[in-house]
C-alpha cells in the first residue's frame, strides 16, 4: 500500500470516528508532523479528502470537516436504512450461529465516561455488513458512517446506552433467523 493510502485512510477514519469537530481547522503542517510524512503528502491526502466531500479547504489557512445539509442528512439516513436492511437479510442467510453470537461482543451495558459513541456505534453496525460477507455493502456502510458521524459527534450517554436494547434485539431475531423481527428493530435503532 502507497504511504499516500496509508495515511488517507488513517485521517479518513479519524475524520469518521469524530476525533476532529466540524471547527477544528487541520493544516498540512500538522498532518505532517502527526504521521511523518512530507507537507506535500500531507497534502495530497487533505485534497483527496476535500474531493470526497470530508473536507473544505479554506485557502492560506486550512481545512475543516465539511457539514452536511439537513436535506443531505435525511438522504444518507434512508440510504443508510436501506443497506443495512440488504446486510441483515445477508446476515440471516451467510452467518453462523457462532458469527451471530459474536455480535454480543459490541453490546455493553457499562461505558467509561467520555466513550466514543460513534465508534462503539459503528463498530456494531460494520459489524452487521461484515456478517453479511458482502464486501461492497461493508464498504458502502463504512462511507455513510463516516459521513454521518460529521453530524453524530456529540452523543449524551444516555443516547448511548439507550441504543444498547435495538442491538439485543437485532442480535436476538438474527439469531432465530427472523429477518422482519430483525428489520423492525434496525429501524428503531435508527429512527
Amino acid at each position: 500500500m502507497k504511504l499516500t493510502d496509508s495515511i488517507y485512510i488513517k485521517l479518513r477514519d479519524e475524520i469518521f470516528n469524530a476525533h476532529y469537530k466540524p471547527n477544528d481547522l487541520i493544516t498540512e503542517r500538522q498532518i505532517a508532523e502527526k504521521y511523518g510524512v512530507s507537507k506535500l503528502t500531507a497534502g495530497e491526502v487533505l485534497h483527496r479528502l476535500c474531493s470526497e466531500g470530508h473536507l473544505t479547504s479554506y485557502p492560506r489557512s486550512g481545512y475543516m470537516v465539511t457539514l452536511l445539509t439537513p436535506r443531505e442528512v435525511a438522504q444518507l439516513k434512508k440510504i443508510r436504512l436501506s443497506i443495512e436492511m440488504l446486510a441483515l437479510e445477508g446476515v440471516v442467510q451467510e452467518a453462523s450461529g457462532e458469527e451471530i453470537r459474536s455480535l454480543r461482543n459490541y453490546i455493553s451495558d457499562d461505558f467509561a465516561e467520555g466513550a466514543n459513541a460513534n465508534e462503539l456505534n459503528t463498530a456494531f453496525h460494520l459489524k452487521l455488513a461484515e456478517l453479511s460477507k458482502n464486501r461492497f455493502l461493508l464498504s458502502i456502510l463504512r462511507d455513510i458512517l463516516g459521513s454521518l458521524s460529521r453530524v453524530e459527534q456529540h452523543i449524551p450517554q444516555e443516547l448511548l446506552k439507550s441504543w444498547q436494547e435495538p442491538h439485543r434485539r437485532i442480535v436476538d431475531a438474527l439469531a432465530e433467523r427472523n429477518l422482519p423481527q430483525a428489520v423492525e428493530a434496525l429501524k428503531e435503532d435508527l429512527l
